[in-house]
């Protein structure tokens, strides 16, 4: 049985009004002006890291409760193992390759806001400066 949801929490007003994030974007945007190929280089580990794992993970989730009835971790979805869906591969592959396909179009929005995209401009201002000088 699943542990119990608390409703109780603490919000960081710091972190609600976005002040820890804008610090951090700070950091990135020095990152950014003075090291533009380190930060390009940053953006497409991440990007990497964050789709290859989370891509991977539901593709492999899916697949697992559409075949077995089971999740990834060996937990029976119906608390019982005498169901078992058996559905077929290549209909389980066609489902589990349209969640990774959406998955991956919103983890490239999730990259955008850990490493925004639009410093590429900045970075590319900078180095079209840097050549003019």
């Amino acid at each position: 049985m699943p542990e119990p949801i608390s409703s109780s929490f603490r919000v960081d007003p710091l972190n609600y009004l976005g002040e820890k994030y804008n610090a951090y974007l700070a950091k990135m945007y020095t990152l950014a002006l003075s090291e533009p190929t380190e930060y390009l280089q940053l953006r497409e580990n991440v990007k990497e890291t964050v789709k290859r794992t989370a891509v991977t993970a539901i593709y492999s989730e899916y697949y697992s409760i559409l075949t077995s009835g089971k999740t990834s971790n060996g937990t029976c979805i119906y608390g019982t193992t005498q169901y078992t869906p058996n559905y077929p591969e290549q209909e389980v592959n066609d489902f589990c390759i349209g969640a990774a396909k959406s998955l991956n179009e919103i983890l490239d929005k999730l990259c955008d806001i850990i490493i925004p995209d639009n410093m590429n401009k900045i970075m590319g201002d900078k180095i079209g400066a840097n050549k003019v000088l």
